[in-house]
């Protein structure tokens, strides 16, 4: 069992996988279930603030025989504003097919 802190949230996205090619794609509304193609890679953008010392995080390992992650990338917020909030941007590749559940935290 994993020690969440106070004040955490939790998003779980069910992800479908199926064989053909398809493209890349951006989720903002990650909290549906989605369908993506094998070798497709998709974005999952959250509103995030390191500032605060919390980011997304995985509850769970990934099932890596369907899903792996690319690249974690926080993008600041376009402002001069101390402490605004920006994005992280969460990219997976689709590596097989099945269905699998992402599971974040923000910790």
């Amino acid at each position: 069992m994993a020690l969440r802190p106070v004040g955490s949230s939790i998003l779980a996205l069910m992800l479908m996988v199926a064989a053909c090619g398809g493209g890349d794609v951006t989720f903002t509304d990650p909290g549906k279930r989605f369908a993506v193609d094998t070798g497709d890679e998709f974005t999952v953008v959250l509103e995030s603030n390191i500032t605060t010392g919390f980011s997304w995080a995985h509850e769970t390992e990934l099932d890596e025989s369907v899903v792996r992650l690319v690249e974690d990338v926080y993008v600041e917020a376009d402002t001069d504003l101390v402490g605004a909030a920006g994005r992280q941007e969460l990219t997976f590749e689709a590596v097989g097919d099945g269905s699998t559940f992402i599971q974040l935290w923000y910790v």
